[in-house]
This record gives C-alpha cells, sequence and structure tokens, in this order.
C-alpha cells in the first residue's frame, strides 16, 4: 500500500522579506501547519501531535524505511520549502524508544529530491558501526559517514547552515547552552524542501522520537570570489599522444553486428536450432500454399554444416522469410526498410527439380517489391539482386519463395542497403569519422581469446559461423581482418590488433601479423594477396591477449604463466615484423595479487605498453545526483589509479624505462542497460570523459594511448537502431577535444570551490592547456563539474598575450540528466561562439560543461 498525506502548501509571493521566510514550528496546534509535507511513501510509520510535540514511531521491519539509492524511497519525511539561497534550519528532537538492534538515522535534513539529502542527527547502527548509543553524525545521500561526532544523540538540538554549497553542522545537548561546530560538508545540489528525515535500515526494533520545533531561518547571501587557473605558457612539458583519444570495438552485441555493420539479417548462414516446423532459428514460413515441408540439411550445405531444405510438391508455393535484424545478445527486432531506398540482396542456392525461378521479395506492411532469380543445375550458386523498398516499415520481412514441385536449398543469404561502404554502415561510418579517431582497438575484449582469425578471412559467404563461448552467440565472420582494415582506412585510423592469447598459441599469433604485414611470397601474405590486398598493411600495434589475469578469460592464466607465454609470443611475433609495438595485459596498481610486478619482472621491457582497464561503476537505483557525482568524479580516482601503475612499473624496471601505459579499456558502465548491453548515456558522462583526457594529458610521459569501450552501441559512444544514430555526450567530448588538442602539455594551476569537501574530494573545476608544436596556440580545456551552477574564473597566462579573438567550443546541456535519444531530439549539444580578450580574461563556465578555448599569440 502506498500512501501519501499531503497538506497543499500555501503559495508564496514572488518577492519575500528575509523575515518573511523565517519561520518557526512548536507543534502547539492539533493539526499539522498548512506549510508541511508529511510523506510516508510505505504504510507502517505514524506522526501524531502530543500538544508538546510531534512524535513520530518508525515500526521494525525487514531493510527498515529507508531513503538510500536501491529503487523504492520509503523513508518518512516531513517537508516544506526551502527558502532561496542561504539558511539555517534547526530542530530539536528526542529519542524516547530505540532497541540495542536498531539502525536508524533521525534527522533535519536538506532535500533536493526525496531520495538526495543532506542529513544532520542522530545515528546509530550496531550492525555496520558496533554502535551501542545514537551519536550526532551528518551524511549526503550515498556518501556514508561523511561526518561523525562523539556527542551523544538521544536528547540534543541540531543547526544546519547552508552559505552556497557549504553546510556548517552543529548541534548542542538538549535545548540550552552552546552551539558546538560538528564540521562541515559540501554538497552541489540545491535543497528545494526542509524538514526531517526518519530513516531506519536493518531488521532492528522500532525507534520514536519527539520534535519540540522546527525553524527555518533565512542567512545573508556572500558573494564568492571568481576561481583562478594559470597556465605557465612559456614552460611547455612533455608530449601529449594523440592516440590518448583511441577507441575500441568488440564482437559484442551489437557493437559490429547491428551496428558499425550494413548486414541487416541474423542467422544468414542459417547456423544453430532448428525449430519445431523445421525452419532454423531467425527464419520463418513464408507464403506457404499447399503442402510444404521444412527441414535443416546436414548432408547437402554451403558453409558451417547445415542448410535451409525447403520440400514443395506439385502446385505448392512457400519459402522462408527472416524474422529478425542482425544482433548478438540483444532482443530480436524485425527489419526495417526505407522507402524508396534499394537493397542489396546475395543468395547462395541449390534446387533439385524445381521448373520455375525462385523468388525474393522485400514486405513492408501489406506493400512488397519482388524479383526473380532463374537457376540452372543442381550446384550450388551465388546470385544478386537489387530491390526497392516500396514503403517505409518498421516490421518488415524478406522472403525467399519458390513454386513446386522440387526442392530448394538455402546455403546463405545477405541484405545490406545500397551504398553502404564496402559493408559498413555509412550513417554510422559518417557519424564516427566526426570524432577523429587516433587509434582503433579489435576484436576484443574476452571475444579475443577464442577468436581464431583465419575463419575470418577468404569469401564471406563461405566463413564458417561459430559459436562464441566467451558472449554465448553466433560469431558470423563476416567481419574478419580484412574488413576491420578496411574500416581503419575508411576512418583513417591506427589499427590495433588484439592476439588471441587465450586458446592460441605464439605460432597462430605469428602467423597473423604476416597475413597483415608479410610480403606476397610469404604463405599468409600471399593469402592476403588472395584476398585482394597485395600491399601489406602494416600493422604495428598489437596486444598479446586481453584481461588473461581474470578467471572469466578463456585460457585464463597467473601472472607467471602468462608473462611466460608472453616472452614465446613475442619473440614469434617480432620474428615476422622487428617494428612491431607490443602491449601486454596489466591490471590496475597492484591489483590481481601484484600482477603488474609478476609480469614486468619476467618481461622487462620486451614489451613497449602495459595495458590497463578501468570501468565505473554506478547502480542506475541510485538517485541520478548520487550518480552524477560518482561519475564525474571518477577521473580524479583514475588519475591517481595510473599514477601509481606508473610508479610501479618504476620500481619493477628502474628509471628511464621505455615501456609506457595502454590505457586501452576504459568507460563508465550502468547497472542497467538494454540487451547488448546499450545504455543513455548522459552529460555527466561526457564530463567524465573530458576529465579522462585531462588525466591522461598530466600524465603523457607515462600514458601513451587510451581507448574507450566501445565506439557503437555496447556501451557505446554512439548509439543507433535500426534507422537512426545518436551521439551520445562520450562522442561529443571526443568530437570537442580531438581538433582541440595541442602537442605539447602546459603545466596549470587551478583554485576553485570543491564538490564534496570529503575523502572523495572533487574540484568543481579541472583544466587541461596545451600548446600547439609552433608555440602560437594555446587550448585550455576546462571541465565544470558543478551540476547547477555556472562558475567564473579568473585566467592568468603570464607574459604570454592572446590576440582580441577567442574561439569558444562548449559541450553542454540544460540538465546535467540531459542525454541524447536515438532518433529524438538532441539535448546534448557542441555549442561554438566567439569571445574578446581581455573581456574573456574572466570566464564564466557553464554547469555541467566542457569547454575548450582556443587562444592564438
Amino acid at each position: 500500500m502506498r500512501l501519501l498525506l499531503c497538506a497543499a502548501l500555501a503559495l508564496q509571493p514572488a518577492v519575500m522579506t528575509m523575515a518573511q521566510q523565517a519561520f518557526r514550528d512548536d507543534f502547539q496546534q492539533p493539526q499539522l501547519d498548512e506549510r508541511w509535507q508529511w510523506i510516508v511513501p510505505s504504510e507502517g510509520p505514524q506522526m501524531s501531535l502530543t500538544k508538546k510535540a510531534l512524535q513520530v514511531t518508525v515500526p521494525q521491519r525487514e531493510k527498515g524505511y529507508n531513503h538510500w539509492t536501491k529503487g523504492e524511497t520509503n523513508a518518512p519525511l516531513l517537508l516544506t520549502a526551502a527558502p532561496p539561497g542561504n539558511f539555517a534550519l534547526e530542530a530539536h528532537l528526542r529519542l524516547t524508544q530505540f532497541g540495542p538492534d536498531s539502525n536508524f538515522h533521525f534527522a533535519v535534513c536538506a532535500a533536493a529530491s526525496k531520495s538526495y539529502l543532506v542529513a544532520l542527527g542522530p545515528f546509530m547502527s550496531p550492525s555496520l558501526y558496533q554502535m551501542t548509543e545514537p551519536q550526532v553524525w551528518a551524511e549526503p545521500t550515498g556518501r556514508g559517514k561523511a561526518l561523525t561526532s562523539d556527542m551523544a544523540g538521544r536528547d540534543v538540538s541540531l543547526r544546519l547552515e547552508r552559505r552556497g554549497d557549504t553546510y556548517t553542522c552543529l548541534a548542542r545537548q538538549a535545548a540550552a547552552g552552546p552551539w558546538q561546530e560538528l564540521g562541515t560538508l559540501v554538497d552541489p545540489f540545491a535543497p528545494v524542501e526542509v524538514g526531517l528525515l526518519f530513516k531506519t535500515f536493518g531488521d532492528g526494533a522500532a525507534v520514536t522520537a519527539e520534535v519540540e520545533y522546527v525553524a527555518v531561518e533565512p542567512l545573508a547571501e556572500v558573494a564568492e570570489p571568481p576561481a583562478r587557473i594559470k597556465v605557465s605558457v612559456e614552460d611547455p612539458q612533455h608530449e601529449v599522444n594523440p592516440h590518448i583519444y583511441g577507441h575500441f570495438i568488440e564482437h559484442l552485441g551489437r557493437c559490429i553486428y547491428g551496428g558499425l555493420w550494413a548486414e541487416m539479417l541474423n542467422n544468414r548462414k542459417f547456423a544453430g536450432a532448428v525449430q519445431a516446423n523445421g525452419v532454423i532459428e531467425g527464419w520463418g514460413p513464408a507464403d506457404v500454399v499447399g503442402e510444404v515441408k521444412f527441414a535443416a540439411d546436414n548432408v547437402h550445405w554451403y558453409v558451417g554444416g547445415q542448410s535451409q531444405r525447403i520440400e514443395l510438391t506439385a502446385g505448392a508455393e512457400g519459402g522462408v522469410e527472416a524474422l529478425e535484424d542482425a544482433g548478438r545478445g540483444h532482443r530480436p527486432t524485425p527489419l526495417a526498410f526505407q522507402a524508396g531506398r534499394q537493397y542489396r540482396v546475395r543468395l547462395v542456392v541449390r534446387q533439385q527439380g524445381l521448373q520455375g525461378p525462385i523468388r525474393v521479395t522485400l514486405k513492408a506492411g501489406d506493400q512488397s517489391a519482388s524479383g526473380e532469380v532463374a537457376l540452372e543445375g543442381g550446384d550450388w550458386q551465388t546470385h544478386e539482386l537489387t530491390l526497392m523498398a516500396p514503403a517505409d516499415g518498421l516490421d518488415s520481412r524478406l522472403a525467399i519463395t519458390a513454386q513446386g514441385p522440387g526442392m530448394l536449398w538455402i546455403g546463405a543469404v545477405s541484405l545490406m542497403p545500397s551504398g553502404n561502404l564496402d559493408g559498413w554502415r555509412r550513417d554510422v561510418i559518417e557519424a564516427v569519422r566526426d570524432l577523429h579517431i587516433p587509434i582503433l582497438r579489435w576484436p576484443g575484449g574476452n571475444f579475443a581469446s577464442g577468436y581464431h582469425w583465419q575463419d575470418g578471412i577468404g569469401p564471406q559467404d563461405k566463413r564458417p559461423p561459430r559459436w562464441d563461448r566467451a558472449w554465448n552467440a553466433w560469431e558470423w565472420n563476416d567481419v574478419g581482418t580484412d574488413e576491420f582494415l578496411r574500416l581503419c582506412e575508411l576512418l583513417g585510423t591506427e589499427p590495433y590488433i588484439c592476439a588471441n592469447a587465450g586458446e592460441a598459441d605464439e605460432r597462430e599469433a605469428a602467423e597473423w601479423v604476416e597475413y597483415c604485414n608479410g610480403p606476397t611470397d610469404a604463405h599468409f601474405g600471399a593469402r592476403r594477396a588472395a584476398s585482394g590486398h597485395p600491399e601489406p598493411y602494416n600493422v604495428k600495434y598489437w596486444s598479446i591477449g586481453n584481461e588473461m589475469y581474470g578467471n572469466w578469460q578463456l585460457g585464463h592464466l597467473d601472472a607467471v604463466k602468462y608473462a611466460l607465454k608472453s616472452v614465446g609470443f613475442v619473440r614469434a611475433m617480432r620474428r615476422v615484423d622487428p617494428e612491431l609495438k607490443l602491449i601486454v595485459n596489466g591490471v590496475d596498481a597492484e591489483g590481481s595479487d601484484g600482477w603488474n610486478r609478476k609480469v614486468l619482472g619476467i618481461m622487462g621491457s620486451q614489451c613497449g605498453y602495459l595495458s590497463v582497464h578501468f570501468y565505473q561503476g554506478f547502480d542506475s537505483n541510485n538517485d541520478p545526483r548520487t550518480n552524477y557525482l560518482t561519475v564525474v568524479s571518477a577521473p580524479i580516482r583514475v588519475e591517481g589509479m595510473l599514477a601509481q601503475t606508473g610508479r610501479i612499473m618504476e620500481e619493477v624496471l628502474g628509471k628511464g624505462h621505455s615501456v609506457k601505459i595502454a590505457f586501452d579499456e576504459w568507460n563508465t558502465w550502468p547497472s542497467r542497460t538494454r540487451p547488448g548491453f546499450s545504455a543513455d548515456y548522459a552529460i555527466g558522462d561526457g564530463v567524465f570523459a573530458a576529465g579522462i583526457f585531462h588525466a591522461m594529458m598530466r600524465l603523457g610521459d607515462l600514458v601513451a594511448m587510451g581507448n574507450i569501450a566501445q565506439t557503437v552501441n555496447v556501451l557505446g559512444a554512439i548509439q543507433t537502431d535500426r534507422l537512426y544514430v545518436a551521439k551520445t555526450p562520450l562522442a561529443l567530448a571526443f568530437q570537442l577535444y580531438t581538433p582541440r588538442t595541442g602537442r605539447y602539455m602546459l603545466p596549470v594551476e587551478v583554485e576553485c570551490e570543491h564538490l564534496t569537501g570529503d575523502d572523495t574530494d572533487c574540484p568543481a573545476l579541472d583544466a587541461a592547456a596545451t600548446l600547439s608544436q609552433d608555440g602560437r596556440t594555446v587550448y585550455l580545456a576546462v571541465v565544470n563539474r558543478h551540476p547547477s551552477q555556472a562558475l567564473a574564473a579568473r585566467l592568468n597566462l603570464g607574459d604570454w598575450r592572446p590576440g582580441e579573438g577567442v574561439e569558444v567550443a562548449q559541450m553542454m546541456a540544460d540538465s546535467f540528466e540531459a542525454y541524447n535519444p536515438v532518433g529524438g531530439e538532441p539535448r546534448v549539444r557542441i555549442v561554438s561562439s566567439q569571445a574578446r580578450w581581455p573581456d574573456a580574461e574572466t570566464f564564466s563556465f557553464p554547469p555541467h560543461s566542457a569547454t575548450i578555448l582556443t587562444l592564438r599569440r
């Protein structure tokens, strides 16, 4: 049962004096004052007026009545509208009942939402902290134990003073005596309501409290001085490697199939299970008239050991139709056609006894377009035809039918829109090009540890489908080495291949290098030439496996065994191409039982890079404010982790070593995604990406590569559906930074307010500056992490004087929760403008934004 007992709030005048905004309620009336909302999301808690106080009882219940993070918010609240600006909230609270096993926080609170509060009051938790008596603690939602004290909490007066983003927490015993300052909290989310919180957690005894009064007092506003950003232009540091803006794609979900790749059919090679009607999964009967039988044929097949057989008696008609689009691990959806667009169909078929042609039909609603293919003889034949979609259709079909008597075998079918780029989806490629990707990692990820590259070369229709045990999905092998390297050519990006060090050996890796880089008189170089590319691809970047430290990895090894295996890989691969740049698996800092020390201790400097991965997870059920702070502060933790990894490398390899970090998987990871790990990324994720760029710039003498995971759909910077493409804020961060980064890092000092003020301390502003090679252009990148306030900063460039014109490019949105829906109006955007110097010397940076100022000498 869900209860909401709420008295209507009195309308407030548009302008009120501070005296009018102040109030005090001693709870002496028989009815609750109309300014209050008594909110009881779940049945159980009771509130009453006793003529001298307000009394609240929260009964015993499994897991209690809590407002924290996990879906339903069911803590009882007494709230009223918060005054604008600064204020003091005061109350006297007396605990009259609780048990030794009670877990609770009864508090005055300032609420940005019903689930995101700053709370000060008696706290007790024997289950978490072995407490036997309540003490006065304070915390914002999501930051437990942020401020603690030894002050007893049975009978206490509380005072919470808000000035800007800072809360001063004061308390005193009973109702008299001097106020004692317990400390301060910083929280950037402006409250919309103030009042009382009655929170319990754990299966403890009921808790009752009396509140003698609540008072609200507006406080005077204090002007905040602008922040300060100092750039030492005359002291350029290390070079910034453009590879920090790299990407990563994997055979997973709809990243490649159903995303980047233009193929529209799932199970186009008729692998997998056979349904009760004899039709292979991903297909269904089509236009059946008369007696038609379906079966999987494991004697007559074209690829993969299985084909679809259709037997038609005299006068019968029918065949099969494709039911869903391409994808791995995501919900099947129908095909989608666009009216007037041409689609290319390729068939691999054979027949016995058929007198007429087979028919290929595109169906969109009640309209269709067809073409015929005449078959000769009884061998497998490949036919192609182009059909124009007769209408728009989000529930469309491709049908292949014939007339009896006779039998038809279908070995493989392909359906792609015309205008694709050598098999790659044109609109997606055009969107990816805007990101200016300098290096692209492929084919995994976990997928790499079970991938055998020779399955993915040669004629596409003859490449065998394989069951991918890493992600429990079919791998069609339509996208292999040549297709990936063609993608890199289309994007103008450096290829980076992850070799299989899980279930493959050094010989297989060396042969792959020879296929990519060997001369045509070498065995695998000749096979490359036979595939249509006589010139070597010259792929320089190769990693020896992926996350081999993890027990989720096929062929998982411990650190010593992996290092010894890697030594063999290095020798074999460099025997083919001595110029390779090789990456070995590492972990973050001291993780996985000292993995980095053990691997580097054996490998030494034989490798060029140590790979590190990081994903900032968050619970999608949390209040979005909690998740925003978690995400935008994550680059601070990442920078510390990368720096610590670098110190370990130096301890093992010595000063002056040549090994760099390849930060070749990073992203945020919400707990709730759509099938196939597709997610809606908000502006905070774009701010996170900008912060990661800044961290890698500052560590540019250590971090030489970064690869966001992944480019499309799977935690994707770009999201697609069957017809549309959307750039998430992650993508926009790349689009903002890649053309606006100079060659050399410049020292930057920032003085500004902080967003949290605790052990997750997070400056509101983060800045990084780079200098062009000719020394005439400074790119000043500034992230404002504050969720709701523009922050002004005074810019100091020392003796370096910019010209009058300043180019301004900003990633921004109206709300910290804004995202760009696929097929909808973008809510996060890049805005370009011009400013003038010295007017821009004090610059205001919008909330939840990333800004790059281009200043020319």
